[in-house]
């Protein structure tokens, strides 16, 4: 499938102007982003060579194996392959229902509840497991989760895991085996949990600590609509900013029932009025659904504003540098921008979008889409129900976790060599062959 339009369009310094019918040609807009990407200081080795080839992907059927004790996954919202390449997931087993855990009931031969949180090898083994929720040894000295959301492990090899259900107002830390750590939120009372709120979350959707400072960066994005930054160690608040590096909005107490399903909030709650989409033209001034959070080795902050269709970059103080839209024109209610990996030399950003039903790549620098991977939908192997996540290995493989119901983990291979392979399930955008 190749496709002749360019689907991302980025600015620096301002809001994007892409009104319909405007058309900028890709070699233009990548000489105007890299004099943009001078000035800001980004590193020039960075940009994409002429020559360079799109990074070709191929589905690895036989990863992971499979799963001992009769453990079925529920939906996995969270992957993350830390420093030694162990990749970790999380996943809602605590919602799985009677029929899919009979063995565990004493009704059938299978199955048995995941532990919420797995870490595999290379090879696809299970090394580490723990429960966050229930089962054995959860909630021991913390506030139990929910819904686990996000995986993350930190440069001292801790493991941060956050939480989307009801009451989910904490993100928890542990040590590289499941020891407790650290509660960050986690206090309910009536009244609390909206945009003004410095100790608890509205539901936390992504994690990334910055070494330098030992600060913890959250997204607060199903309830509220801010990065929330933390010391590391102690869980002492530090600062919060919302889109292009605004104040966080208002929040208001909420009287009604807002949404349905698991993220449904009930009256009482501390709520922001949902922006207006906007598809063309300058963004909108708040973000909709702050999803997820990276800080790559140069410093820079980048955000997910899922349903916005988007993604913002700031310094680590929150200063705002520039956007890029991703399928801006898509007008599903789940988005486009998910979450955020990068392949080993920082060349290509990838973005899972599970509205799109792929994983999209971009070129780190000019924010340009080259290619994908996915496209189709469904439960078979290789097409994607609910994308949500996608993290990558040292030697540059994709993992995708899908939420809802695809609950489900894969590894894409990257095809080594250049040039377009016809059996390869990366897409490339440009002109036809």
């Amino acid at each position: 499938m190749l496709r002749r339009n360019m689907r991302v369009s980025a600015v620096a310094g301002q809001k994007a102007k892409t009104g319909e019918g405007e058309f900028v040609r890709p070699t233009i807009l990548a000489a105007m982003l890299l004099i943009v990407v001078a000035m800001l200081g980004f590193p020039a080795t960075q940009a994409t060579a002429a020559g360079d080839a799109v990074p070709q992907f191929k589905l690895d059927t036989a990863w992971p194996k499979p799963l001992p004790n009769h453990w079925q996954v529920g939906a996995v919202d969270g992957v993350f392959v830390d420093s030694h390449d162990l990749i970790w997931i999380a996943n809602q087993s605590n919602k799985l229902t009677k029929y899919d855990l009979a063995l565990q009931l004493g009704q059938g031969d299978c199955c048995n509840a995941a532990p919420q949180v797995i870490a595999f090898d290379r090879a696809g083994n299970v090394v580490k497991h723990w429960n966050v929720s229930s089962g054995p040894g959860a909630c021991d000295g913390y506030r139990c989760l929910d819904g686990v959301h996000t995986i993350y492990v930190d440069y001292k090899n801790n493991v941060w895991i956050t939480g989307h259900g009801h009451g989910d107002s904490q993100v928890l830390k542990f040590d590289y085996n499941g020891k407790f750590l650290l509660q960050i939120g986690g206090s309910m009372e009536k009244g609390c949990c909206g945009n003004q709120d410095t100790e608890n979350l509205g539901g936390g959707t992504g994690v990334a600590v910055w070494p330098a400072t030992n600060e913890v960066f959250i997204t607060d994005g199903y309830v509220n609509r801010r990065v929330m930054v933390f010391d590391a160690d102690t869980g002492k608040f530090k600062r919060m900013w919302g889109a292009y590096g605004h104040p966080p909005p208002q929040s208001v107490m909420s009287t009604t029932t807002i949404g349905t399903g698991e993220l449904a909030t009930k009256p009482g709650t501390m709520v922001s009025p949902e922006p207006e989409r906007k598809f063309e033209g300058a963004g909108a001034t708040e973000w909709s659904t702050v999803h997820g959070v990276v800080i790559t080795p140069d410093g820079i902050v980048w955000i997910a504003d899922r349903i916005g269709n988007r993604l913002q970059q700031f310094t680590i103080d929150g200063k705002f540098i520039r956007e890029a839209f991703v399928d801006r024109k898509s007008s599903g209610a789940t988005g486009t921008v998910y979450s955020f990996s990068f392949s080993p030399d920082m060349k290509w950003v990838y973005i899972a979008d599970g509205g799109d039903k792929r994983i999209h790549i971009l070129d780190r620098v000019t924010l340009q889409e080259v290619g994908y991977v996915g496209g189709e939908g469904g439960q078979m192997p290789g097409a994607f129900n609910h994308v949500h996540v996608s993290s990558i290995d040292s030697s540059g493989n994709i993992y995708t976790g899908e939420a809802a119901a695809g609950a489900r983990e894969q590894r894409w291979n990257l095809v080594k060599g250049a040039g377009y392979y016809p059996n390869s399930a990366t897409h490339l955008i440009g002109d036809e062959k």
